[in-house]
């Protein structure tokens, strides 16, 4: 014979659980909108560096100067790349995690509705019985006054 927990109960654990799952998938988002910005961060800086490269291309320039420039770009380019990887793998991250809190919400409503439905039928009886009750009390008066 199964152990049977009472609906309220599990209805709760099912509610942490989607809580904390949801939790989960807004860390998940405002780490990809983290790294957006330091996306678009990148994509400025490497548009002020090649303004700026492209500004000096016919002044004369120390050679240490211009490998500092093309090291600093290699860099934001890496940066960039690295960047856009953390994001894709942030992305799939979202995407499962998405998964897991439509699973775990799913199941919660589901329990939700049956938790719902029990105690309408419980009111319900609940009232039918008091009904009865009233009914048994007034059919007992009315027999004494007939009597």
């Amino acid at each position: 014979m199964a152990f049977k927990f009472p609906l309220a109960t599990v209805l709760r654990v099912r509610l942490m659980r989607e809580e904390r799952e949801e939790r989960l998938l807004q860390q998940i988002l405002f780490q990809i909108q983290q790294v957006m910005t330091k996306i678009a961060g990148i994509d400025a800086e490497l548009e002020r560096v090649n303004g700026h490269r492209t500004g000096h291309v016919f002044k004369p320039m120390s050679a240490h100067h211009l490998q500092g420039t093309y090291g600093e770009l290699a860099y934001l380019r890496q940066s960039r790349v690295e960047s856009e990887s953390n994001l894709a793998k942030l992305e799939d991250l979202k995407d499962k995690q998405l998964a897991i809190y439509e699973a775990a919400r799913r199941d919660r409503k589901m329990l939700t509705e049956m938790h719902d439905k029990q105690k309408n039928t419980f009111l319900f009886e609940a009232a039918k019985q008091e009904q009865r009750s009233v009914d048994e009390y007034f059919s007992s008066l009315r027999s004494r006054k007939a009597m």
